[in-house]
């Protein structure tokens, strides 16, 4: 393996003394595959990159830096997504796909207190739908019991705790079972999620970033997420404070899409700038 140093914290506009490192699959030369080198150096390092970031560091078009994209993707080097790329990993050193048992084990006291506070948002008479995932369970579990309430759900784990609350009228979503995250989706679900109306959306995801959206790990999961979307008068981001910063796989929606995000205290500084800059009410758990 190849190592390349810079010094210069100005040549990828991020790091300063960072080293690069170049994959196996060998060292490009000249002008062109030099800014490539560095692209690649550059995702290595921080993950995720956007068109317009690589190219205000690097001084060439978005459209340069998207063919480069494009030439270093077909090459297994990087994977596209919405507005840049991510960091490729090979089946040895892929991260663990995602599980929702393993996901409901990260940051607990966060969610539940993510939880709590989301629920105090609920008006009498309310009807909202709750979206799937760990954080979105420990909402269903903070659903007072002898209030009335209609929520469209389509998450197992959060009907099965709702259905212990009868004063609850619930409005399911089928379609295909995805036991890794006890969701149901499909054609069924969206269509219901469409023709419905709801004044709260509660919306999970796996990560937030400045420059590339709202993303989530599994791409099947985005229809039902946007039909959701689109169906509710207010949306509300429930998001424990490691996924700021954080790029999944598959883009969900824009930033401007939510209203309001409930996250815990240990958010950092510049993302809780960076939200109310941009008009979204944050609320701290």
């Amino acid at each position: 393996m190849s190592i390349l140093a810079c010094y210069n914290r100005n040549v990828l506009g991020i790091k300063q003394h960072s080293i690069y490192i170049v994959r196996e699959f060998g060292i490009f030369m000249g002008k062109k595959e030099d800014r490539l080198n560095q692209i690649i150096s550059f995702v290595q390092i921080n993950k995720v990159v956007s068109y317009k970031d690589l190219s205000d560091s690097l001084g060439v078009s978005t459209m340069t830096i998207r063919r480069d994209l494009e030439q270093l993707a077909s090459q297994n080097m990087l994977k596209l997504i919405r507005g840049g790329a991510i960091y490729y990993q090979t089946q040895d050193n892929a991260v663990p796909s995602y599980i929702l048992q393993n996901q409901g084990e990260l940051f607990i006291e966060e969610k539940t207190l993510i939880g709590i506070k989301a629920c105090s948002l609920l008006e009498l008479n309310d009807t909202f739908m709750i979206d799937s995932g760990s954080t979105a369970f420990c909402l269903a579990q903070a659903v007072p019991k002898d209030t009335n309430f209609t929520i469209i759900c389509w998450s197992l784990n959060v009907i099965q705790e709702l259905t212990a609350k009868p004063s609850c009228k619930l409005i399911v979503g089928g379609g295909v079972y995805h036991p890794e995250v006890q969701m149901f989706e499909g054609p069924e679900g969206v269509n219901l999620l469409r023709n419905s109306r709801a004044s709260k959306l509660f919306l999970s995801a796996g990560g937030f970033h400045e420059t590339l959206g709202i993303t989530t790990p599994l791409s099947y999961e985005t229809e039902m997420k946007r039909a959701a979307i689109e169906s509710s008068l207010t949306k509300i981001l429930i998001m424990d404070s490691s996924k700021f910063g954080r790029v999944c796989q598959s883009f969900l929606t824009d930033i401007s899409s939510v209203d309001v995000i409930v996250t815990d205290s240990k958010i950092s500084r510049y993302y809780q700038d960076f939200i109310r800059d941009k008009g979204i009410k944050l609320i701290l758990a």
